[in-house]
């Protein structure tokens, strides 16, 4: 038997696609500018965000 949730599976697909949101602007913010620091010798102000 299976259960049913009470929110239902189009919350769950908000929820998921929410998450995936979050983990793609954390590596926006914090990998990508990593990234041009060691990989390209930039200076941090030249990296900075607007």
């Amino acid at each position: 038997m299976v259960r049913q949730s009470a929110l239902g599976q189009d919350f769950r697909r908000l929820w998921g696609a929410y998450a995936v949101s979050a983990v793609g602007s954390a590596v926006g913010m914090g990998a990508l500018p990593l990234i041009a620091l060691l990989m390209r010798d930039s200076s941090a102000f030249q990296v900075r965000v607007r």
